[in-house]
């Protein structure tokens, strides 16, 4: 059963969750400078995923923006030259060209890709659903 904090309305997994009651930034103050050419594909992503149904939120830290229903299922971090773009899968999966892979535990691979302009989305959207899937 999850846990929402009073003060900042947050949600964990564990009771009384030791965190910052802090919400972030705004969305817009990330993609701003060098990296505002990376706003209008982080906006079509969003819209793309929305239109899948599945409820989420974003948190905006100083890193980038995090999309979180219970727990965060990707992140995104404007570059210079790249939008990157973090999502679980149940596996290694080589095929997405990561460029940097984690796995926190057996059952999850995180992966790190790098999007262009030209970024194939539909594929994208696909990745973002197995993550929310996975970390439900």
């Amino acid at each position: 059963m999850a846990w929402q904090c009073e003060r900042c309305g947050r949600e964990f997994r564990q009771r009384n969750t030791t965190h910052a009651c802090n919400t972030g930034r705004e969305v817009e103050a990330v993609f701003t400078g060098i990296r505002a050419r990376w706003q209008p594909l982080y906006g079509g992503i969003k819209r793309a995923f929305e239109a899948r149904g599945l409820p989420f939120y974003e948190y905006c830290p100083s890193s980038g923006v995090l999309w979180k229903q219970r727990c965060t299922f990707a992140e995104f971090k404007p570059k210079r030259d790249t939008l990157e773009v973090c999502c679980f899968s149940d596996r290694l999966q080589p095929d997405r060209h990561p460029v940097r892979t984690l796995q926190p535990s057996t059952n999850r691979v995180l992966h790190s890709v790098e999007l262009k302009e030209d970024a194939d989305l539909a594929t994208l959207i696909d990745w973002l659903t197995e993550s929310y899937v996975l970390t439900q």
